[in-house]
């Protein structure tokens, strides 16, 4: 299903919903990161159909919905309640349900749980289980040296802006942004199995933050002139909670600049795109085993070769032959 778009006013957005900003008729980055690792056919079609979003993505927005959007979660959201004796009764199964004559117990528990759902039919509904655990890390963050870094600012602020290589409308939608005596800091909070600085850079590559934070850095740096200092709140969520701050600017800035060079290839495959309003796909191609796949699988030439098969010739001679030496 489509969504129906409307034209965004450039500048710095506070207050704005999530659903609000999607539906902000503008280029973002997971839209950007989408073609370039698979084809503008995928990206156009995320972009207007969405994406299945996956249990660790889901605990994330919910992670950032409960620690730096409070007052839209109290409003519009509802964690089950607590399950146990003197509490509420454990969700009845479809078999409890559709039982011919169901126990005194599930019939308690069936009303219980139709009385709580109707009462809730318009919130979003949040489990237990993942709603303490996102508390645990929000007590961490806020009481770990890092708590500085969505302190003192606002979270959730949108920036659209206009390229003006392309003329593409461009939006982002920030965790957090804070002014600390001269710099400016836009801070991304991330929730990840691991926090060790190992996992971290990989991570940074394989999901393309380091992109994602100088799209950030770049319109933020168009709307208000100003450069912006750049990092990642990470809470891990398995093994020992814990929550790091990973400041992004490395030597030089290369993180940063290399950001920016992935963002700009994209962008501007992408203005090409709408120019031309053609939307390819992956091209047809030969394909097969790579070198690397053949040696991993103990498959060399000596193996795979027939015998038939005539090959070059070998040249025997010793580098002292060669070279008359």
């Amino acid at each position: 299903m489509g969504t129906d778009r409307t034209i965004p006013t450039i500048g710095i957005h506070a207050n704005v919903s999530f659903p609000t900003y999607l539906s902000w008729d503008a280029i973002n980055w997971h839209t950007l990161w989408s073609m370039r690792r698979k084809c503008p056919a995928d990206a156009i079609y995320e972009r207007e159909h969405g994406t299945d979003e996956t249990a660790a993505k889901a605990f994330g927005s919910l992670t950032d919905f409960v620690l730096l959007e409070p007052k839209r979660f109290a409003e519009t959201a509802v964690v089950e309640p607590e399950i146990g004796e003197g509490k509420a009764p454990k969700r009845p199964t479809s078999k409890q349900i559709n039982a011919k004559n169901p126990s005194k117990e599930s019939r308690a528990a069936i009303a219980f749980w139709q009385q709580w759902d109707a009462a809730n039919a318009n919130k979003i509904i949040v489990s237990r289980a993942d709603y303490d655990k996102v508390m645990e890390l929000s007590g961490l963050i806020r009481a770990a040296q890092c708590r500085e870094f969505i302190c003192g600012g606002r979270s959730q602020v949108c920036i659209v802006w206009e390229d003006q290589e392309t003329g593409l409308l461009c939006k982002g939608r920030l965790d957090y942004e804070r002014e600390a005596g001269w710099n400016h800091f836009i801070t991304d909070v991330k929730t990840s199995r691991s926090a060790h600085p190992d996992f971290w850079r990989w991570a940074i590559r394989e999901y393309g933050y380091y992109g994602q934070l100088a799209w950030y850095e770049w319109g933020w740096r168009v709307l208000t002139g100003e450069p912006s200092l750049c990092g990642w709140l990470i809470a891990q969520t398995q093994g020992c909670p814990q929550v790091v701050y990973y400041d992004m600017c490395d030597k030089d800035d290369r993180s940063l600049h290399a950001g920016r060079i992935v963002f700009r290839e994209e962008l501007n495959r992408w203005a090409e795109c709408v120019r031309k309003n053609e939307w390819p796909g992956y091209p047809n191609q030969t394909i097969g085993l790579s070198e690397w796949a053949l040696r991993d699988l103990g498959l060399g030439p000596e193996r795979i070769m027939p015998e038939s098969v005539e090959t070059e010739p070998q040249d025997t001679r010793t580098f002292e032959e060669i070279y008359e030496l």
